[in-house]
């Protein structure tokens, strides 16, 4: 009998207990309400932490911000000649693109620190030009801002030269005339002007080569390829220049060290590569012009093997403002080739 009543009340311990509806719906009302009260709480200690740590200040403006400004910015942004009259080393100028507390609503981080890239956006106003920063670099400068973008008073950036005119005396709108603006205009069309003198060049180079074999026909071809690749080619240097400017480039006469973003050093040498195209195109012309008048003298030799070496010079040029608009091009055809 003992047995049979101990079976039982395992048998009633086993069966699911049915509490009152009644009952569960008000213990489930009491868990959610004591589980939002918890979110409520974690959260208000959260932004606690968050503001406690604002106050304290994470970021030091000298030990921190002020090196990426000296090393990024002052290249292009300091002195009378200040890109855009922009003076990186103006308190005043910088602070004005700022929100303090708000990256979201600041012009410095919205429209230039996290602009797209100019190889994606050519239109892009992204700062540097070869932008954007490094992610730490930019991690840096939007924590400053959530900090409220502290600058000291009188706390002047190393080696950056602050502008010793106003800045309306040297902003573009005001001072600049109808042929500065239509230079700055033009240099719009370089990436597509710039397809002609290496189309031209490359050609003509190809026919100075075949004329060494196949006589005058190949190099008539040669000479006015020569002639209108020059043209372009001057044309579209010029329009090079003009585009380097618009866009806030580094100067022509900043030579960038072993430090400098790659984009930079290659900006340099696609820059100077061009001008040395246009020029040698130009004297390589002239000769050429001299050896038509003299058609069974050596000197005819002399342009058709400067046609050959144009075709080579212009050849490298194009590539390399190809992988300032498209990366490196050259690595990835390969990779593409081989299979990675």
């Amino acid at each position: 009998m003992a047995l049979g009543n101990t079976e039982k009340s395992f048998d009633n311990l086993a069966k699911p207990i049915a509490y009152p509806e009644k009952i569960v719906r008000h213990a489930l009302i009491r868990l959610s309400i004591a589980s939002l009260a918890f979110a409520f709480s974690f959260g208000n200690l959260c932004t606690f932490g968050n503001a406690l740590a604002i106050e304290s200040g994470i970021v030091d403006f000298a030990r921190d911000v002020a090196p990426i400004l000296e090393a990024r910015c002052a290249s292009c942004h300091q002195g009378d000649k200040a890109k855009g009259g922009f003076v990186v080393g103006d308190r005043d100028a910088v602070l004005g693109y700022i929100e303090p507390r708000d990256t979201a609503s600041s012009s410095l981080w919205t429209d230039y620190l996290t602009a797209k890239p100019v190889k994606e956006d050519p239109k892009s106003l992204v700062m540097p030009p070869s932008g954007p920063l490094p992610p730490h670099e930019l991690a840096v400068l939007k924590l400053w801002i959530d900090e409220g973008a502290a600058w000291p008073d009188g706390y002047l950036l190393a080696n950056v030269k602050v502008a010793t005119t106003p800045i309306e005396e040297t902003s573009t709108t005001k001072s600049e005339g109808v042929f500065a603006r239509a230079f700055g205009a033009i240099g719009y069309f370089h990436p597509a002007v710039i397809h002609f003198p290496i189309a031209l060049l490359i050609f003509g180079g190809a026919a100075a080569g075949l004329s060494f074999f196949t006589g005058s026909r190949a190099q008539a071809i040669a000479f006015y390829c020569l002639l209108w690749g020059s043209i372009a080619t001057v044309v579209s240097a010029i329009m090079g220049w003009s585009f380097a400017i618009e866009k806030g480039f580094p100067s022509w006469d900043i030579i960038p060290d072993a430090e400098a973003l790659a984009d930079t050093q290659l900006l340099f040498r696609h820059r100077w590569m061009g001008v040395t195209v246009a020029l040698l195109s130009m004297i390589i012309l002239a000769i050429s012009i001299v050896s038509r008048k003299f058609p069974n003298h050596s000197i005819r030799h002399v342009w058709r093997i400067g046609m050959l070496v144009l075709a080579i010079l212009v050849s490298i040029t194009g590539h390399q403002g190809g992988e300032l608009v498209y990366g490196d091009i050259l690595a990835k055809a390969v990779t593409r080739l081989v299979g990675k």
